[in-house]
């Protein structure tokens, strides 16, 4: 190794960036409110675990997370193409109404 350990290269995974608009009629994981999120993984094989790399709230404003979050997530593979598509159905501890910068490592 050259000390310089990435995932996708050394390890099988992948980093995802993207935005999140919450709607506002979310209501922290009581009902499904909540617009599916979905990407290409681009891993060798299907992920085990998603990780929350960091959620930030788009804003002028620096506003912290008072709720604690979690993903549900779920995977299905392509038979015709080996790809996997990775849908975030649900992310608890946002506030409705806002939108959010977030990072998931997908391992």
């Amino acid at each position: 190794m050259n000390r310089k350990l990435t995932i996708g290269d050394n390890v099988n995974g992948m980093v995802y960036q993207g935005t999140v608009s919450v709607p506002s009629n979310y209501n922290n994981g009581v009902n499904s409110n909540f617009t599916k999120l979905n990407f290409q993984y681009t891993g060798n094989t299907p992920p085990k675990s998603i990780v929350v790399g960091q959620i930030s709230l788009v804003s002028s404003t620096y506003v912290p997370m008072i709720h604690p979050v979690s993903i549900d997530w779920s995977s299905s593979t392509s038979a015709s193409s080996s790809s996997t598509l990775i849908t975030v159905n649900y992310i608890t501890g946002l506030t409705a109404g806002s939108q959010y910068t977030i990072t998931l490592l997908c391992l």
